[in-house]
């Protein structure tokens, strides 16, 4: 799994977190939403601690650590310590990027070869899957260009550790 974007990703979202985003959002979930959304992000996150856990590459633009409070920097710095988590930041002194004027995407792939890769992304309007190839492609052409404009992931975790003590 790849995933970009201005926040971190789900799979690297705190509790606490993630309800935030999910109160702020665009859907205008009560209470009840916003608890269904939070169990649903839970159980997606059980991928990262199962006994074959997912593979997870991820570039987020410098902004996601500026709006993160500690707790958040924590879960991050946390999830990328892990050995199946590589987590990349894009420093506002990149500049414009691809994942600025193109928004955030997850890249799906799967370990058997018969499954095509799919992407998933999270718009105002809903959930969008994209599995035409050629449209995936475009996807990760976009990834590979993010990735070669973030920090390493050592210069990440040391920059995520920094906010997260003037947090």
């Amino acid at each position: 799994m790849t995933s970009t974007g201005p926040k971190s990703p789900e799979a690297g979202r705190s509790d606490a977190y993630a309800r935030t985003l999910f109160q702020a959002g665009p859907a205008e979930l009560d209470a009840d939403g916003i608890e269904q959304r939070a169990r649903v992000r839970r159980e997606r996150q059980a991928v990262l601690t199962e006994d074959d856990p997912v593979r997870i590459w991820a570039v987020l633009d410098e902004a996601a650590l500026r709006r993160a409070d500690r707790e958040q920097l924590a879960h991050l710095a946390e999830m990328a310590r892990t050995a199946r988590v590589t987590l990349k930041m894009i420093p506002f002194s990149a500049g414009l990027h691809a994942g600025v004027t193109g928004g955030s995407f997850t890249i799906l792939q799967f370990p058997d070869e018969a499954d095509q890769d799919a992407v998933y992304v999270d718009t105002f309007a809903g959930e969008l899957f994209v599995e035409e190839p050629e449209e995936v492609g475009r996807f990760h052409t976009a990834f590979r260009h993010l990735v070669g404009a973030a920090l390493s992931p050592v210069d990440t975790l040391s920059l995520i550790a920094n906010e997260a003590t003037s947090a």
